[in-house]
């Protein structure tokens, strides 16, 4: 798994430099380093008990990290965890998140906290906040607790997958790899890819025709998936998810509101190939994932998602 130096991500840090968090009260302060240091600090985190970080930051962005461990087993959800800082978008707690969440952007200067509550489970966490230069700055990942994965009836809709969904039980089928989509690819579908191992890029737009700023996406994201070399990669128009750029893997997400090709395409190498069934071909018969009029009897071998 690849680690950059902006972030901490799905690798520990050592214990030498490491802060390690000794008071059960009161806040617990990190320090900001700069983007070329590597530094942490430990928390304990446990259900029900709530963190609360502060820091002090000027006018660069900043990324913050928080890793809590992540089984290589994909079906482990692993310990949860809440965030909340209204600087960076939630002022209530987000959803859970299973051992993982960063983000990216700019902070008001001066003191800021962050509190980070247990859901479920426990772990030792690393927590870090890191200045850095960038024109591209704006961003959120994150690992999810949802585990499911059983075949649903094509056109069967899941409450549970949101308006970004990285998992979860889906259609019997999948789209085809290496493939660039003008409409939107079915969910149903395409968590099928994500199972698989692959990688969804998508973009908030209808189709790149919309607007010149879709185009740009469209463009972008092609420019991702040759900058990747991978070709277990789908590009489609997403338009529900709530920031323009999006890369999926199992259980792993990630939003931008810009285009920083070197920080997707890290994010791209380190979680591509990390699905439950590692399966590079095609369904066995051509179809359009961007509909439901398909007869999936004669797709696959899948006669839970027939209707």
């Amino acid at each position: 798994m690849k680690r950059t130096a902006a972030c901490l991500f799905l690798a520990l840090v050592g214990s030498a430099g490491c802060a390690t968090d000794t008071d059960d009260n009161g806040d617990i302060d990190v320090p900001v380093t700069d983007s070329k240091a590597d530094g942490s600090t430990q928390i304990d985190l446990q259900a029900g008990r709530t963190r609360t970080i502060s820091f002090t930051v000027t006018s660069k962005p900043v990324d913050i990290s928080v890793y809590c461990g992540i089984s290589a087993n994909p079906d482990v959800v692993g310990a949860q965890f809440t965030v909340q800082n209204a600087g960076v978008g939630l002022s209530t707690a987000s959803d859970p998140v299973a051992g993982y969440w960063q983000w990216s952007g700019t902070l008001t200067p001066g003191a800021q906290k962050l509190k980070i509550k247990g859901v479920d489970g426990s772990a030792t966490c690393d927590v870090s906040v890191t200045s850095f230069t960038a024109s591209c700055s704006s961003s959120t990942s994150f690992h999810t607790p949802e585990t499911g994965h059983n075949h649903l009836r094509v056109g069967t809709q899941v409450s549970t997958w949101g308006d970004f969904p990285a998992a979860g039980n889906h259609w019997g089928a999948w789209a085809k790899w290496n493939t660039t989509y003008t409409k939107p690819v079915k969910r149903g579908w395409y968590l099928h890819n994500l199972e698989h191992g692959g990688v969804v890029l998508s973009y908030a737009c209808s189709s790149p025709t919309e607007s010149a700023e879709c185009a740009e996406a469209a463009a972008n994201l092609e420019a991702l998936k040759a900058a990747s070399g991978e070709t277990r990669v789908i590009i489609t128009p997403d338009p529900d998810q709530p920031a323009m750029y999006g890369v999926r893997a199992w259980r792993f997400g990630m939003l931008a509101d810009c285009y920083d090709e070197s920080r997707l395409n890290d994010f791209l190498g380190g979680t591509i190939r990390h699905g439950r069934e590692d399966i590079d071909v095609n369904p066995p018969i051509p179809y359009d994932p961007t509909t439901t009029t398909t007869d999936c009897h004669n797709l696959m071998a899948a006669p839970d998602s027939c209707n």
